[in-house]
């Protein structure tokens, strides 16, 4: 059995915080960040906002102490324009510095996670129960490209990629469906946990963060690695969503089986449309990945939760604890990690803002990526 344990980072902070990282962040005394956050009461509008953009363009490295106040303030003011200087910070940190990846920012909140007992489609392993996710994050808008994860890990594993295709004396039935059309921007897929795993911690280092993640004992088969020991650290690196995040983010404030509401056979996702649980009339089905994108986004402005490939979590695949847990990381042991989302292959029902499978994490499908996270 696999075991990977979660660590906070005993990171060791100079007097100064200077992220020596890019230009994420400006070098700022500790008391001068606390000294502006206290002008958030002023009753001086002038004062309030110089203090406030001050604040914003120190960056990344203002965020703990803004969360402080936001969460500990005993006035309403200064956790009002903390918790609107948060935002404000990592909306600017959302963008990728070595990619074209962007990020949209997940704001902290409370939420139902699973499927309620009377809702349909429902299985036996999403047990409704309330989460809080506590501290606001980054997320992909889109999942990992083809052309992405190729500029990260200088190889381009996918099935479904035009390279591949046309090869009449060796052809190959699953690269031949995209014969002809533009892959790059197509999600990456047949990669598995650990890939995924190691992309994080190699686009971390190439924009100077710190890795979430630690990997020992690695084995490969060829580019992809299908073992390793994991640790996960309390970083400001490039990470995997946890499986509450995930759903989280997915529904963006809805209680409906999709986020985009009923189902519609195919004509919202990019998934097997043409036998719909909810309806009889023959949908889309477009049989194979598609471009990142070609659907609508959820109000959070996060596209392809739903379908295209399914996603990798962090958490080990098992049952929800009852809950109410703050920031829940899922079991401490297990054979499974957890995908989200659905896919191509797969009807509206298996793509649900609850649907969960658990999948060996050496394993690799043309129908399974993920989308990173960060929180700086």
């Amino acid at each position: 059995m696999l075991v990977a344990q979660s660590l906070s980072a005993n990171l060791v902070f100079a007097t100064f915080i200077a992220i020596g990282i890019g230009s994420r962040c400006a070098a700022v005394v500790p008391e001068r960040i606390a000294a502006l956050i206290e002008e958030l009461r002023s009753d001086e509008f002038d004062r309030r906002e110089a203090a406030a953009q001050e604040l914003e363009k120190v960056g990344e490295s203002v965020l703990p102490q803004l969360r402080t106040a936001a969460l500990e303030s005993k006035d309403f003011e200064v956790r009002f324009h903390a918790e609107q200087l948060i935002f404000e910070v990592l909306r600017a940190a959302g963008v990728s510095t070595s990619t074209d990846m962007t990020f949209a920012v997940i704001e902290r909140g409370e939420f139902s996670m699973g499927t309620p007992e009377d809702q349909y489609p429902r299985q036996n392993n999403q047990t409704p129960h309330p989460e809080r996710i506590t501290r606001s994050f980054l997320l992909g808008t889109h999942e990992v490209t083809q052309k992405q994860y190729e500029h990260v890990m200088k190889v381009n594993p996918s099935g479904f990629a035009e390279a591949r295709s046309g090869n009449k004396q060796s052809p190959d039935p699953v690269a031949d469906k995209v014969e002809g059309m533009e892959t790059t921007a197509f999600p990456v897929e047949q990669i598995s946990w650990y890939d995924a795993i190691a992309f994080c911690n190699q686009l971390s280092n190439d924009e100077g963060l710190v890795p979430s993640y630690t990997m020992e004992t690695i084995t490969r088969e060829g580019h992809s690695i299908t073992n390793a020991a994991v640790t996960s650290l309390e970083t400001n690196g490039y990470r995997l969503p946890t499986e509450a995040e995930w759903e989280f983010a997915c529904r963006a404030g809805t209680v409906t089986p999709l986020n985009y509401g009923e189902p519609t056979n195919g004509s919202m996702a990019n998934l097997k449309g043409d036998n719909s649980y909810a309806s009889t009339q023959e949908g889309f089905y477009v049989g194979h990945t598609v471009k990142v994108g070609s659907y609508k986004p959820n109000a959070r402005g996060l596209w392809d939760m739903h379908g295209n490939v399914s996603e990798w979590c962090w958490d080990w695949y098992g049952p929800y604890d009852d809950g109410p847990l703050d920031d829940p990381r899922g079991p401490a042991e297990g054979r499974q990690r957890v995908q989200r989302g659905g896919a191509w292959l797969v009807t509206e029902q298996n793509c649900c803002s609850s649907s969960r499978l658990g999948v060996a994490p050496g394993e690799r499908k043309n129908h399974a990526g993920f989308r990173v996270a960060r929180s700086p």
